[in-house]
């Protein structure tokens, strides 16, 4: 029997949101990478150093206790995509995350939707199969630096 390598998802909503104070508050300096299994995030900082575990599960938090890591990404900053392309999140302009099935547009979240501050959403990342989504921004909640996971069904 294949494996299903990505979902069939046709809308996302909010599962978690929460602060991080290492994130830094600039442009595509923090991302998320989602295990295979879709049970953890790795949430990692380019500039702050700082590399944390998610649990889904649980919505834990846990730094991993590293002191300046040298992370390189190397791919599109402003752009992710689950393991065939299906899904893709983008960050249009610092006040949209819109979500794309197959080349149409089918979700968009904007910065008061994700519950951040007016032109500050600041990356986005996508699981594998496309059923999870982080993105990081400036909360308006608390006017830190923090995460939005959306989940799709």
């Amino acid at each position: 029997m294949p494996v299903q390598l990505e979902g069939d998802y046709s809308t996302w909503t909010i599962y978690d949101s929460f602060d991080d104070l290492d994130a830094s508050n600039l442009d595509y300096r923090q991302f998320a990478v989602v295990n295979r299994e879709e049970t953890k995030i790795l949430i990692m900082d380019v500039y702050g150093g700082k590399i944390k575990a998610y649990d889904i599960a649980s919505k834990a938090l846990t730094d991993l206790g590293f002191t300046t890591p040298i992370i390189n990404y190397g791919i599109d900053q402003y752009a992710y995509w689950s393991a065939y392309g299906t899904y893709m999140v983008v960050v249009d302009a610092h006040n949209e995350a819109k979500i794309i099935k197959n080349g149409a547009v089918i979700k968009t979240f904007s910065y008061t939707d994700l519950g951040f501050t007016s032109g500050n959403i600041r990356s986005a990342s996508i699981s594998p199969k496309g059923k999870y989504i982080a993105i990081s921004g400036l909360r308006s909640a608390t006017g830190n630096p923090g995460w939005v996971v959306l989940v799709g069904s």
